[in-house]
């Protein structure tokens, strides 16, 4: 129990803040975080709660501290390589704030863990993996708990807070997840301070919400670290949801019983660039969609339409407005063909005879330099 002096003093630069004050400062005291995940979103969300004075935090992470995780993972040193990182974490923790209580699960969230979500106040999701997003999504609907996500890739991030299943949720963006993998940290890059960047605001966030929960917007911000841009787009609740609407569980392919709500088993359609060329040659009308950044859609592009990926994500009927011709297919292309499938995912309840180029932009280019071989 935490001394009316030694508050005083440790959380001074709180209590003079209106925001926050005596009162809401004994709130965080007593405030109770799941952090899942104890990687490079974690590790600064970790510390800035812990330093905020969070009564309670428990550490979900079934993974072991790499040489190479050192490079963002700012918890962590040298001589815990080979330690459970929730282990290592707390460790670290305890040493900065003596008086929050750490618990440590060295494990993944499963269904056999998930309960944890209801004994705390507020969850955040601080993984690289849509099945855990797509479990902590379901388990905070039920037990109506606020959780807070990011993710991050090379220069990249995003950012919501999923408080009111009322104005949407996780599933409303992503009902299903893609049949290719997002490609994670190890596959695609990424910088170190990006998701120092991100966690801390997933800190932030997470105080804000146990504080003043009304004041949390719903929207996804979308974070480019090269150009400094913070863009927002509003959430909008799915009527067809199956998980704030028609409450389905997610379950990952791989689990017994296998492919969840039976929605996620159908195939993707998708075109081959000698596909799209014969139907361009043959005269074919087609409306190409390019879902990549406005930026690289500026340095070469198809043509057609730029709609970018998270303007489908936050509202999918922005297609409509931008083709309302449903008589012939829609390409979506990106650079290299997992963001297109993702599109094609978010809008193929719309009527759409939609496909996803296989390869994307970099496909076409290779096979312009085989034919002029």
């Amino acid at each position: 129990m935490i001394s009316d002096a030694e508050l005083a003093q440790r959380y001074s630069r709180h209590l003079t803040l209106p925001q926050i004050g005596s009162d809401g400062q004994r709130r965080l005291l007593q405030a109770r975080v799941l952090c899942v995940g104890a990687g490079g979103l974690g590790c600064p969300a970790l510390m800035y709660l812990t330093a905020a004075g969070i009564g309670t935090i428990t550490v979900v992470d079934g993974d072991r501290v790499e040489l190479s995780n050192l490079q963002r993972q700012i918890l962590f040193s040298e001589a815990d390589i080979g330690r459970a990182k929730a282990e290592a974490a707390v460790d670290r923790l305890r040493a900065m704030n003596s008086t929050t209580r750490l618990r440590a699960v060295p494990s993944y969230l499963d269904g056999d863990n998930a309960g944890l979500v209801a004994e705390h106040d507020i969850v955040l999701d601080c993984t690289d993996s849509l099945d855990a997003r797509f479990l902590i999504n379901d388990r905070c609907i039920a037990a109506q708990r606020p959780w807070v996500y990011a993710s991050v890739q090379q220069f990249h991030g995003q950012l919501a807070v999923f408080a009111d299943i009322e104005q949407g949720c996780f599933r409303c963006l992503f009902p299903r997840p893609p049949e290719n993998a997002i490609p994670n940290c190890a596959e695609a890059g990424v910088v170190g301070a990006l998701p120092g960047t991100l966690g801390t605001l997933q800190a932030l966030q997470a105080i804000k919400c146990l504080l003043a929960p009304e004041s949390i917007e719903p929207r996804l911000s979308l974070f480019d670290g090269l150009s400094l841009d913070l863009r927002h787009f509003s959430l909008r609740k799915d009527p067809d949801c199956p998980s704030c609407v028609h409450r389905q569980t997610y379950q990952p392919a791989s689990a017994a019983g296998g492919g969840g709500d039976g929605e996620a088993d159908r195939p993707l359609p998708t075109l081959s660039t000698q596909q799209l060329r014969d139907w361009l040659n043959a005269g074919q009308p087609v409306h190409l969609v390019d879902v990549r950044s406005a930026q690289e859609h500026a340095g070469f592009n198809l043509g057609g339409e730029h709609l970018s990926l998270e303007q489908l994500r936050a509202d999918p009927h922005e297609l409509e407005r931008r083709i309302d011709d449903k008589s012939c297919p829609v390409v979506f292309y990106c650079q290299r063909g997992q963001r297109s499938r993702l599109a094609v995912d978010r809008v193929r309840d719309l009527g759409y005879d939609c496909y996803s180029l296989e390869s994307g932009v970099e496909g076409w280019l290779a096979s312009e330099q085989i034919e002029g071989d």
